[in-house]
């Protein structure tokens, strides 16, 4: 009796076998669980990009489902989030800023009638910013504790980065020194970018700006267009209709002088005097008028 039991059940589990493998079931893979990184400028994302249907019959037809509380007795659903809750790969629209994940359940039914599931767990990390920045004016063997962080957000731990680098003992650390001994322009912004856990990155944000007051007892000439002066390429051109003597002055935007020479010309060759790619202010006085402009070697 006992044999004749266990043959009867041997004969079925081949005939089950045989039977789902003559007629595969139904299935759905929704992916696997993803964290978008969201810029300040956010590219379209997708929901379900990598969803793959199997041993169906076309066409399907798709339900996305999602419960997130909202509220006492109030939930988000799947059309708060999504362009098409019917679509296999629809738009995100929208998103949370929490760093929670979300369940979205795929729901597949075909042509006929077999039914699948399937789910996948999303999350969204994107940054705050803060606008304004500090701006600090120092003497040369003065320094800069930074420890102020313009970006927020993402999904903790952050990671810090300032950049440029110049002049900074620990540029990967929210909290380092910035040495202006080691500052070479008269002003220098310094950015910071987040990095979070999930390797989401921020935009760069300014915090602060650091101003070298000049070393030299010169002071730095304000704009004047009175000569109208004018830079075409290379040249630097101003108003000398009679070719009269001039003197020409270049600062740097520290103030200090580093170069200075008297011509008979209307115009002065900048590409030939070896100066460093750089802005600069240029200072040219004719008779008793004085003009100055910024002007850019490149």
């Amino acid at each position: 009796m006992k044999a004749k039991l266990l043959k009867t059940i041997f004969s079925l589990t081949i005939l089950l076998f045989l039977f789902l493998n003559a007629y595969p079931q139904l299935t759905v893979d929704a992916g696997k669980d993803t964290t978008f990184c969201i810029s300040m400028y956010p590219d379209s994302i997708y929901l379900g990009e990598n969803v793959t249907i199997k041993n169906g019959t076309e066409p399907y037809t798709i339900a996305w489902e999602c419960k997130v509380s909202r509220g006492l007795y109030d939930y988000y659903t799947a059309s708060d989030f999504l362009n098409d809750s019917t679509a296999v790969s629809p738009y995100i629209e929208s998103w949370h800023s929490n760093g929670k994940w979300i369940k979205f359940i795929l729901h597949v039914t075909d042509s006929e009638n077999n039914y699948t599931k399937d789910s996948i767990n999303v999350r969204f990390s994107n940054f705050g910013y803060t606008l304004g920045y500090f701006v600090y004016e120092v003497d040369k063997g003065d320094s800069v504790l930074f420890h102020e962080s313009s970006v927020g957000g993402g999904i903790a731990p952050l990671n810090y980065h300032w950049q440029p680098t110049i002049g900074l003992s620990n540029p990967d650390s929210l909290i380092t020194w910035c040495y202006a001994d080691s500052l070479t322009e008269y002003s220098t912004s310094y950015d910071i970018i987040a990095v979070d856990s999930c390797g989401c990155v921020s935009e760069p944000n300014q915090v602060y700006e650091i101003r070298i007051r000049p070393t030299d007892v010169r002071e730095i000439p304000s704009e004047d267009e009175s000569l109208n002066i004018k830079q075409i390429g290379s040249k630097i051109y101003f108003d000398n209709k009679d070719y009269l003597a001039a003197t020409v002055k270049i600062f740097s935007l520290n103030g200090q002088l580093i170069y200075e020479q008297d011509i008979s010309d209307n115009y002065l060759e900048i590409g030939k005097l070896n100066l460093t790619k750089n802005i600069y202010i240029i200072s040219i006085s004719l008779d008793d008028i004085v003009g100055s402009k910024k002007i850019s070697v490149r």
